[in-house]
């Protein structure tokens, strides 16, 4: 019956219906377009629901201001029913249970409270039907100008525009302002450069190549004004240049929302292209910034009439010294170093029209920045002939300076190297993962070295190596690791190398770097090297975590009986890192140990058992019992006599498998002791008499009704092992049971009602019981004891809202909560504990006597 109670309440609280609407405040500015959502799930019934929009004034907040209604069309008030008419206000449905509320422009009036309702079809309230938000209307204080004025600029200049962005909002906002170009009004516009509002600044894709070579700017010359900065002007720069500034809040779900966008006015630019004064026309390619390793173009495009019926030459020159010549016949003559190149493939020169000429150089190097010349002659049939040295550049106060390529200079790569985790435990895998990024898009020859640094950084190992070829070499020192397969390093991707370290050793721990060399193809077949870059991070590797418990429910036997010692490892490892567990004793004799303790058995970590040297009593009978998927060693020994008297613990070993197919022990833990009396029939339990401490503290504690003097309970405890329990079942004395916290705690009593308030005693819950009281059921106990119900209400607060969590190997877990069992360690849990057993001991036998006063 109380089962299916259960399952009726779980299904009305399911069938709830909840409601949800945009988190407030919302802050928008006047005349932008607002929008608020609402959503109800857990309804049952119909499929579509009708939602109905209201506000509250800030100035009326009880009278209520119908906006909009998806059922009624005649549902809003007159301040809302114009704009609602004209399409103004609206509401979008999302699904049959959702939607979202549109305010096109926002007037000042609309600031308030907004309430989203739907009318209830289940036939019963259950749950909300309602939800509301608030709505606050700023002025739009945003400003974004900029000088319109008409510029006409020659290709190859320099131009600066700037654009002042202002706003007076009191809330905290952040501001986002992009320079755009409309090379036609009606055209889309091109994003040139963007500072966001998380202050990153971002190149269109048309412009990317120019921004990272500097020929494109944007700069913040002040606390309003931003700067667009583009160098060496193009013909397709030409169009309409204007900047656009956002205002963006960030609402209270974390999420960001532009509340106002501005342009300023538009500035013309025309951008005439370059003109030579020849009686032909050349062309040479834009282009002027490269990366080391690229490969360079530069064709020299002879714009002339009638140029079948004439003949040209064309001279490349670099920096003064010349390169090539490529005559009428179309013959490539090729100057000094430049011959070797050409051979290798590193040089191209050749006429690819009766107009156009190629030079292409293969991979840049360093020493080919500077200037280039494209030299033309043209040749008469006659003697006579003149030469014309044209140079693609443009014509400015009668000057024709040389275009330069400008190379970065060294690598243009970016390394970073990555670790599954920067905490390895024992045993487990480094997982390192170098990855390089090029900044130009592409790579040549990449060679990665792999080295280590001890964790005082003061010594330096090699690891691998992998040249630009894919060459593995592994150091001398790891070398055997690596040939039983411990190490292993690899290039798993064009721009990503890996370096695996399996079974890792203390020994592992330390900063691993990768160092990444690129490589250019030089002359026969050699290489040369134009940079490195060095990524590097740290891992530790820790010994594995664990710990190793031992229990016992029967702490004391009388002869003839059996018990059980468990012995828990946690956590549970895998089975490359086996557990090996052995039991050891240490005999007591008269009741006080006797010698060291010596092994009893042991689990070995090949799943060997292994007896020791300690010889059981006679007619004992000792087994053991482990489960291949479980942590849980027993030991149980059947028939105890006074031999098996004594201490025990349980000592843990976890091994490694070596490379090399041998054992090695990573670490060791011993568990608590634990005590195991064997008792003749009738005796008392001395041995754990003795170890009662008490120690005189500080303060007072609650007191227990019913105490009794020393000599009374000692008398007490004589009655109760010669077989009569009067007065102290009240404790939960029972037969057969340890009387080590009955007696503390009767002690304990006993100096409280004498007036000695120095006192503190120490209760050792070693069967876990604290852990299995009911607190409902406490509660209902301390009642029936006549506690007030202020005092009460004390005790409860110790208990509400008790979470916990766990911890293993430095992670913690979700906090969860604690629902059962009474605090380990508090003062007040010993009672609390005793007041609960004493309610059981009357509820079976009908002993009254414990009260608090």
């Amino acid at each position: 019956m109380r089962g299916k109670t259960f399952v009726k309440w779980f299904l009305l609280v399911q069938e709830k219906s909840v409601f949800e609407i945009t988190p407030g405040p919302l802050v928008r500015t006047e005349g932008s377009h607002a929008t608020i959502w609402c959503n109800v799930t857990g309804y049952r019934g119909a499929l579509v629901q009708d939602f109905e929009w209201s506000m509250y004034l800030p100035s009326a907040p009880e009278r209520e201001i119908r906006v909009v209604s998806t059922a009624q069309e005649d549902y809003a008030y007159a301040a809302y029913a114009t704009r609602v008419a004209s399409g103004d206000v609206y509401v979008e449905r999302l699904a049959p249970d959702s939607v979202m509320l549109h305010i096109s422009r926002l007037q000042a009036r609309d600031q308030g409270l907004f309430e989203c309702y739907t009318p209830n079809t289940d036939g019963e309230f259950l749950g909300s039907y309602s939800a509301r938000t608030n709505l606050t209307v700023i002025l739009d204080t945003l400003s974004v100008t900029s000088h319109s004025q008409a510029l006409s600029r020659v290709e190859g200049d320099s131009l600066q525009l700037n654009c002042e962005v202002s706003r007076q909002t009191l809330q905290h906002s952040h501001l986002s302002v992009g320079w755009y170009l409309r090379a036609e009004p009606s055209t889309p516009p091109l994003d040139l450069l963007t500072l966001s509002r998380d202050f990153v600044l971002r190149a269109g894709t048309p412009y990317k190549q120019r921004f990272a070579s500097g020929d494109l700017r944007l700069d913040k010359m002040g606390s309003t004004a931003y700067r667009l900065t583009i160098h060496r002007l193009q013909p397709a720069d030409q169009g309409l240049l204007y900047c656009e500034a956002s205002e963006w809040i960030q609402d209270p779900d974390r999420s960001w929302y532009s509340m106002t966008r501005k342009q300023s006015e538009k500035t013309p630019l025309k951008v005439q292209p370059a003109g030579i004064n020849c009686p032909f026309r050349v062309n040479v390619t834009d282009r002027r910034a490269y990366m080391t390793g690229e490969p360079l173009e530069l064709r020299c495009a002879i714009d002339a009439q009638n140029i079948l019926e004439r003949y040209f030459s064309v001279s490349w020159v670099f920096s003064s010294s010349p390169v090539a010549m490529v005559g009428p016949n179309a013959v490539p003559l090729l100057a000094g170093d430049y011959v070797q190149r050409e051979t290798t493939g590193q040089l191209t020169v050749r006429k690819e029209s009766q107009a156009v000429y190629l030079l292409r150089l293969q991979n840049l190097r360093p020493e080919d920045a500077g200037k280039y010349i494209c030299r033309v002659t043209e040749r008469e049939r006659e003697i006579t002939s003149s030469v014309l040295n044209c140079i693609n550049a443009k014509l400015s106060f009668k000057q024709m300076p040389y275009p330069t390529v400008s190379l970065s200079p060294g690598s243009n790569l970016t390394v970073s190297l990555i670790s599954n985790s920067t905490d390895i435990e024992e045993s487990g895998t480094i997982q390192l993962m170098c990855e390089i990024q090029s900044i130009s898009g592409k790579v040549a020859g990449l060679s990665v070295t792999w080295r280590r640094l001890d964790r005082n950084g003061s010594t330096e190992q090699h690891i691998a190596a992998l040249d630009q070829e894919g060459v593995v070499k592994l150091s001398p020192a790891y070398s055997d690791r690596a040939a039983y397969g411990g190490i292993r390093a690899e290039r798993t991707d064009i721009d990503t190398f890996s370096l695996s370290i399996y079974n890792a050793l203390p020994s592992d721990e330390g900063q691993y770097e990768c160092e990444v060399t690129e490589w250019l193809p030089g002359p026969n077949n050699t290489w040369d090297s134009i940079g490195e870059k060095t990524a590097a991070t740290y891992v530790m590797v820790q010994e594995p975590s664990f710990f190793v418990f031992a229990s016992s429910r029967t702490p004391s036997v009388t002869y003839g009986d059996s018990f059980d010692l468990q012995c828990i490892v946690k956590p549970q490892h895998d089975p490359q890192m086996p557990t090996a567990v052995t039991w050891r004793f240490q005999p007591q004799l008269d009741g006080l140990p006797d010698a060291a303790f010596r092994d009893l058995m042991t689990f070995s970590h090949d799943g060997m058992i292994r007896w020791g040297d300690v010889a059981p009593g006679p007619g004992t009978r000792i087994t053991v019992e482990h489960a291949t998927s479980s942590s849980n060693f027993r030991l149980s020994v059947n028939r105890a006599g006074p031999r098996e008297a004594g201490t025990y613990l349980c000592s843990a070993q976890l091994w490694r498998k070596n490379y090399n197919h041998s054992w090695s022990m990573v670490t060791e833990r011993n568990s608590n002791l634990l005590g195991i009396n064997v008792l003749k029939p009738g005796e008392c339990d001395h041995y754990l008499l003795r170890k009662v401490q008490v120690y005189g503290t500080r303060g007072c504690a609650p007191t227990i009704g019913g105490s009794h003097s020393s000599a009374s309970l000692v008398r007490s405890v004589q009655e109760f092992c010669r077989g009569g329990s009067a007065g102290l079942s009240n404790l939960g004395f029972r037969r057969n049971n340890v009387v080590f916290a009955p007696v503390m705690e009767q002690w304990t009593s006993s100096k409280l009602s004498a007036g000695f308030w120095r006192v503190h005693g120490s209760f050792v819950d070693l069967e876990k019981a604290f852990d299995r009281v009911l607190r409902g059921v406490l509660w209902g106990v301390l009642g029936e004891y006549g506690v007030p119900g202020f005092l009460l209400r004390a005790v409860r607060s110790l208990y509400d809202r008790c979470q916990s969590l766990v911890r293993r190997g430095g992670n913690k877990s979700d906090l969860f909560p604690v629902r059962v069992g009474l605090r380990q360690g508090c003062p007040l849990s010993p009672i609390l504990f005793i007041v609960f057993m004493d309610r059981i001991s009357r509820c079976s036998q009908g002993v009254e006597g414990v009260r608090f006063w």
